[in-house]
């Protein structure tokens, strides 16, 4: 217990009274042992009170840091307790979605397993009835591939045959063809003959003299078209150039031909014997 600040001014017994008048005065030198052990003891207790409230401080500022550091670390905590619930959360709408694609995932699994025990179910059901209809058809089928092979082997032979008709017909119509290119060969040069006396014929028409019944008149009394006169120079022209060029046809009287004789006129014209010379 902390003395009051004026116990050494008490007056209880055992203690004198240090102050008097207007100033203190110092103790008496005939102060009894007792006051003596008293005052050191009270002095000892003084420095010990002085210690302790030392110490009391001291501990009072150590626990206001640590209280200070517990209120820090307490609203980390609170933090940390927060973002632990929120991860906690999301944590568990994660597992939810992993167990929902588990869950979906594994009855995929199933009913693909399902459809593949079936289409596996199926293929064997089919592979029995293929083996089966083949032992019952096996016999069927081989009498059929013969009946065909027999047929395919006649129809070879006809072909056959066939090809060697047109292979005859061909060769026919090729010495046809060629009995043809003759024929149109002696055509040609017995045309070459024609063309050639009907030229000799045209000389000797040129050269042979002409009887004129009337006189000639003077050039100064006919009159001269000039342009008929060109005409009549171009067809002359074009009468010896190539007047017999024309193709020849299927059938020729090559008699008639020959015994055929051609006679200019005024006009220039080839004509037959039947018509009237001018």
């Amino acid at each position: 217990m902390v003395p009051p600040k004026n116990a050494k001014n008490s007056s209880g017994p055992g203690f004198k009274s240090t102050r008097s008048g207007s100033g203190a005065k110092a103790p008496s030198q005939k102060s009894s042992p007792r006051a003596n052990s008293l005052q050191q003891h009270l002095n000892e207790w003084v420095q010990k009170t002085k210690k302790l409230e030392e110490t009391l401080n001291t501990e009072r500022k150590i626990r206001e840091n640590e209280r200070k550091e517990n209120t820090r670390n307490y609203e980390k905590v609170q933090s940390l307790l927060c973002e632990k619930g929120q991860l906690n959360s999301q944590l568990a709408k994660m597992r939810e979605g992993i167990l929902g694609e588990r869950a979906a995932t594994a009855k995929k699994y199933r009913e693909a397993q399902e459809t593949f025990e079936k289409r596996q179910e199926e293929r064997t059901k089919a592979e029995a009835l293929r083996h089966q209809f083949a032992l019952d058809r096996s016999s069927q089928w081989e009498i059929e591939l013969k009946n065909e092979v027999h047929n395919l082997r006649g129809n070879n032979a006809a072909l056959k045959l066939e090809r060697e008709e047109l292979r005859d017909r061909i060769a026919e119509q090729k010495r046809e063809l060629d009995i043809l290119r003759d024929q149109i060969t002696g055509y040609r040069r017995e045309r070459d003959i024609l063309r050639d006396r009907i030229a000799q014929h045209q000389r000797e028409q040129d050269t042979r003299p002409v009887e004129i019944s009337n006189p000639i008149p003077k050039l100064e009394n006919i009159p001269i078209n000039l342009f008929d006169l060109e005409n009549t120079w171009i067809k002359a022209e074009q009468l010896s150039d190539g007047e017999f060029d024309s193709p020849m046809p299927d059938i020729v009287d090559f008699q008639a031909l020959h015994n055929k004789s051609f006679h200019y006129t005024h006009d220039d014209d080839l004509v037959d014997p039947e018509r009237t010379l001018i």
